[in-house]
């Protein structure tokens, strides 16, 4: 992982020419999006404040799930022990978050070179692990409030993208493959009568034959695949273009830079003697203008005669030139 991470690193900064082949391993998952130039500690102050917002969000659904499916088992329209299988599920997923985020902050605030060390293997295992968990929550809340009557099932396409923004988007359609072979699964025992359809509500037998009947389960599925497919394309596509003008960006700075320091070498003061008029350079040479120049810009020096020079070294040519420049063809200094 280091030298492929050092790979990255070179391609980055030493061949510009190669944006649209860095845009294809990030969409792959073959080169990951903490290996583009950035502050690791900026990136990763970011993703804490993701999981903190989806704690934040898990907990609030926990309460307004708590009341309503309180109102609802008091009314008889909810089996009570579905509603708690449920809210102990969602309470397990901030439980797991919080120990998945404290151990990673715990492991980078008092183990930091360690950390520094793994942090690639660290991150990839979290985004794998975390997804994991996650499909397999959904689809267990899907199942609860049936599998063919809830919007819940735009949750996993939503899972895949944020997996496919993590890891890349190759793995992000492998863990879509997953999931909704997963939730086909429970939709065919559910149609064969193996599991109860929608046990989360005490009218699951008198709802069961409409919601599972063939042709509607494949006129629903049909729908569902064509909408988090799109979804899931569409958002990968701007994400691509999103990640071509960030390495064509983070090239053009590296030209932008690169100019200012050369323009940096030619300023402030350059010791000269004040005899040869030889320059000393930063390791301390005294070496010849024409060399100082050369060494310094992407210039090229060449010889000639000025005509007050040859009017001195060489009068009897300088009349015939008329003072003009005869020194020939220019040689360039080697």
């Amino acid at each position: 992982m280091a030298s492929h991470e050092a790979h990255s690193h070179e391609r980055l900064d030493n061949d510009p020419t190669h944006d649209a082949a860095l845009v294809d391993d990030l969409i792959a998952g073959d080169l990951a999006a903490e290996d583009l130039p950035g502050d690791d500690a900026h990136r990763f102050a970011f993703w804490l404040r993701v999981v903190a917002v989806f704690i934040a969000v898990m907990v609030l659904m926990l309460v307004v799930q708590f009341f309503m499916f309180h109102i609802g088992v008091a009314d008889g329209k909810l089996k009570a022990s579905t509603a708690q299988t449920s809210i102990h599920l969602n309470l397990a997923l901030v439980v797991y978050c919080v120990a998945m985020a404290g151990g990673v902050y715990y492991w980078w605030r008092f183990k930091s070179e360690s950390f520094d060390a793994n942090r690639p293997r660290i991150f990839s295992f979290v985004a794998h692990l975390t997804t994991i968990v996650l499909l397999a929550a959904w689809v267990t809340h899907i199942h609860f409030a049936g599998s063919q009557n809830t919007l819940l099932l735009m949750i996993i396409p939503a899972t895949i993208v944020a997996t496919g923004l993590a890891l890349g988007f190759t793995w992000g359609w492998i863990y879509y493959a997953l999931g909704n072979a997963v939730y086909l699964a429970v939709l065919y025992f559910e149609v064969q009568g193996t599991l109860t359809y929608a046990p989360l509500f005490k009218v699951a037998d008198e709802i069961r034959p409409y919601f599972t009947d063939p042709r509607y389960v494949a006129v629903n599925v049909s729908i569902y695949f064509f909408i988090s497919c799109f979804t899931v394309a569409v958002i990968q596509f701007y994400e691509r273009q999103r990640l071509r003008r960030n390495v064509q960006l983070a090239s053009a700075v590296r030209v932008l830079e690169h100019t200012i320091d050369e323009i940096k070498r030619l300023q402030g003061l350059l010791p000269m003697c004040s005899v040869c008029n030889k320059i000393r350079d930063d390791e301390g040479y005294w070496i010849e203008v024409s060399r100082y120049i050369q060494s310094q810009t992407d210039a090229k020096v060449s010889h000639g005669i000025c005509p007050e020079c040859m009017s001195k070294m060489y009068p009897e040519y300088a009349d015939r030139t008329d003072g003009e420049n005869s020194g020939g063809s220019p040689v360039e200094q080697t």
